[in-house]
């Protein structure tokens, strides 16, 4: 039996660590990444932090009041249940 046809189905470590660098390396990827890292720093830059939840509802609207305020934008709500 040769070493070729045994073992687990699929890529060896060695390939998917080959293909796990190019990844890492390519500028398709790098591209991607500096997109990402523009588009958080452009929302961080217009969504202020720590404001009262009525501020968000008033600036943004229900729909991105509630997102923020999942994401943990908001000031914690005083009063009423937690």
């Amino acid at each position: 039996m040769s070493s070729a046809s045994s073992g687990a189905p699929g890529r060896p470590p060695a390939r998917t660590g080959r293909e796990l660098v190019e990844l890492l390396s390519s500028m398709r990827f790098a591209i991607a990444l500096l997109t990402l890292i523009c588009i958080a720093s452009v929302i961080g830059t217009v969504v202020k932090q720590h404001e009262p939840y009525n501020s968000y509802v008033n600036q943004f609207g229900p729909f991105w009041a509630e997102v923020f305020g999942t994401v943990g934008r908001t000031a914690p709500r005083l009063g009423g249940s937690c």
